[in-house]
């Protein structure tokens, strides 16, 4: 066996999300697909130095690709845009697993703890 020596420039994730219930208690997992960028030297560097005074959502606008899995009420595709990650931004049981998987994708060890866990 080899490998091909060839860096990812994005990375396709589920993201796993428990959703609070519409009837009952508790919650329900519900998921969707990310693509995310993958950085590497001097940008990963560059990217951490500066996460420090960035808010969450200007990270996932600067990490998250793509989108897919996101539906509106009525069931339709929602295509990916800045709006659409704004839209999750404001629902912490949607932005916080994808903002932990952004975080993951720069970290390989913890890329794979959060494997672990799911």
């Amino acid at each position: 066996m080899a490998i091909r020596l060839a860096k990812k420039d994005r990375v396709r994730v589920n993201v796993i999300c428990e959703v609070p219930r519409d009837k009952g208690a508790g919650y329900q997992k519900e998921s969707f697909v990310a693509v995310i960028k993958k950085l590497y030297g001097h940008e990963a560097e560059d990217f951490n130095k500066r996460r420090v005074d960035m808010t969450v959502l200007e990270q996932l606008q600067e990490l998250v690709l793509g989108l897919e899995q996101v539906k509106d009420e009525d069931g339709k595709d929602i295509p990916f845009s800045a709006e659409l990650i704004e839209q999750l931004g404001e629902i912490d049981y949607y932005w916080l697993p994808l903002y932990e998987q952004c975080i993951a994708v720069q970290n390989e060890l913890a890329r794979k703890e959060m494997e672990r866990k799911n």
